[in-house]
């Protein structure tokens, strides 16, 4: 929604898929904020993409070498904590590792936010035949249902994936 920040999450290679939404909302005048982790310096992509396009950058590393030392996700609750966000004027979208996706997961439904994720998955088929990049999903409120990634997504609600706790 227009009225809407967004919030962009971004572990490693998670950072592909959200380039090209970022620049999208910035091309339309949305409000973004982007935080990209990665384990060393190196590993961070696109910065020099990202802040060409003009979004607000953060930048974590799990050494500490780039940005905010530590966990991309410990960097999202910190500025959760510090900004004014909301259910109704925050939206998260988020790429990157499974336990990272959790940890976004988690701290969303803390703070009362909703958003999606892109899963990353092996996909052997990509057509749905294999079962090969099934993940477990919530199912009206309780128990589990398996979705496939490379047919049902690979972008899927916060709420709907059953991580692993």
């Amino acid at each position: 929604p227009r009225t809407r920040t967004t919030l962009v999450v971004a572990g490693g290679i998670g950072v592909a898929p959200l380039f090209f939404l970022a620049e999208s909302l910035i091309q339309r005048g949305m409000p973004l904020h982007f935080l990209l982790g990665a384990r060393t310096q190196a590993q961070l992509l696109c910065r020099l993409q990202l802040r060409n396009l003009g979004v607000h950058l953060m930048t974590s590393t799990d050494d500490g070498s780039e940005g905010f030392p530590g966990l991309v996700t410990q960097l999202l609750e910190k500025f959760l904590l510090q900004e004014s966000f909301g259910p109704h004027s925050t939206f998260v979208c988020s790429a990157g590792p499974e336990p990272m996706l959790s940890q976004v997961s988690s701290l969303a439904r803390k703070f009362g936010i909703l958003g999606q994720i892109s899963m990353e998955q092996q996909m052997a088929c990509g057509v749905g035949a294999c079962l090969g990049c099934v993940v477990a999903c919530r199912f009206r409120g309780k128990g589990r249902r398996y979705r496939r990634v490379c047919t049902d997504g690979p972008v899927f609600g916060l709420e709907e994936i059953a991580f692993q706790q």
